[in-house]
């Protein structure tokens, strides 16, 4: 944003001197910073679907990740008397799973158990909880991977070409100043002009003032 706005003073100032100085004509400069005020918005489009799609995904996870540890501890304890053996895979279930990588593969290691337990397809650790229904769950979650992946990828892109552009938009406007204040003196109105352009936020490109030497 920051050079966006030195920019467009540097622009208007070429403008008004009608000449051009550094590497790029007016035109070009003009053009450099129509590129950055695209790719400025392309990242801020660009961010709220990422995050969007990543909070859907999370709270899927977060759900996904509070069933597999209710399913672990129910079966735990309902077949440790009749069926140990079928008790001791639920016990080895992840209970600490948080990312979304990790909560998706214990969701697969939960439906893996539940296929061996006792009456598979009509066991019900949860109440209303089928198989079938923690497969439709595990599967809502692996399809949320997908577009929360892409839209990241998206904004990642869309955030680098803008830092790209606005790295050329920088080294463009340092070499325009210099030069201006090399060919215009101080004290004439083109080098006032020049020296009212912030080369910092809060600062114009005017010389700072020397102090006096020391006598």
């Amino acid at each position: 944003e920051w050079e966006l706005q030195r920019g467009m003073s540097i622009v208007a100032a070429a403008q008004e001197l009608g000449v051009q100085l550094g590497a790029k004509t007016v035109a070009e400069l003009q053009a450099l910073l129509g590129r950055g005020r695209a790719a400025a918005a392309a990242a801020a489009q660009a961010d709220p679907p990422s995050s969007v799609a990543n909070t859907q995904m999370r709270l899927a996870v977060d759900e996904l990740a509070h069933v597999i540890r209710s399913v672990r501890a129910v079966g735990q304890a309902r077949f440790k008397s009749s069926h140990p053996d079928v008790a001791k895979e639920y016990g080895k279930l992840p209970q600490r799973a948080t990312a979304p990588e990790d909560v998706l593969a214990a969701g697969r290691e939960t439906d893996s158990v539940w296929a061996i337990t006792p009456d598979a397809a009509t066991y019900e650790p949860l109440p209303g909880m089928t198989r079938t229904d923690f497969q439709a769950k595990l599967q809502a979650v692996e399809a949320l991977f997908q577009p929360a992946a892409e839209a990241k990828k998206a904004a990642a892109m869309a955030a680098a070409e803008a830092q790209a552009v606005a790295k050329e938009m920088h080294e463009a406007w340092v070499a325009w100043l210099k030069e201006a204040r090399a060919v215009y003196r101080q004290g004439t109105p083109e080098r006032t002009l020049i020296d009212g352009i912030e080369t910092e936020k809060g600062g114009s490109s005017a010389p700072k003032p020397q102090p006096p030497p020391e006598v």
